[in-house]
């Protein structure tokens, strides 16, 4: 439960940065990181109702 609870507290940070590039980047890093911890497949999808900015990872995927 730790490493899940680190991935989600990074990618948290990461929506705090104030270039979208690196947000970017950040956000992808933490999901790619994420499923190497949990030998599994991420998707997630963020969307900053304040600017409008969404951020995907494997969002087209269908999870069980």
């Amino acid at each position: 439960m730790a490493p899940v609870f680190s991935v989600l507290f990074s990618i948290l940070l990461a929506t705090q940065a104030q270039a979208a590039g690196a947000t970017e980047n950040l956000i992808i890093a933490a999901a790619q990181q994420a499923e190497i911890e949990l030998d599994a497949r991420v998707g997630l999808a963020i969307h900053d109702t304040g600017s409008g900015t969404r951020w995907q990872y494997n969002a087209d995927e269908r999870f069980p």
